[in-house]
């Protein structure tokens, strides 16, 4: 698996791109920081899409049930398999870190 650091000017087009390639995975979000420790936003949810509209300066992930929105992130990075998006950080102006890992959704 390689990691990058996404450059600002393709945040728009990477999600874009990723929009058709990642429905229905299941998606962990996890929060980081020093004021609130360590929280667990989402387990294993179908994630609906994501998206980052450079107007707003925000990055919305629709999950089942509800969005979570990260409001003016400063650096992106991805882990990625191949072509493959394994999970990606995002470090918000506040500083929080936010880590979301994608899995293939579960078959019943």
């Amino acid at each position: 698996m390689a990691s990058r650091v996404l450059d600002k000017a393709e945040w728009h087009s990477y999600f874009d791109k990723l929009a058709k390639v990642v429905q229905a995975k299941q998606t962990h979000i996890e929060v980081i920081g020093p004021a609130m420790g360590d929280q667990v936003l989402a387990k294993s949810v179908p994630l609906l899409g994501i998206a980052y509209e450079p107007a707003a300066d925000l990055l919305e992930i629709a999950l089942k049930g509800f969005d979570h929105l990260i409001r003016h992130p400063k650096r992106i990075t991805v882990q990625e398999d191949g072509d493959i998006l394994q999970s990606f950080e995002v470090i918000d102006e506040d500083g929080l870190q936010q880590i979301v890992t994608l899995s293939p959704a579960i078959r019943l």
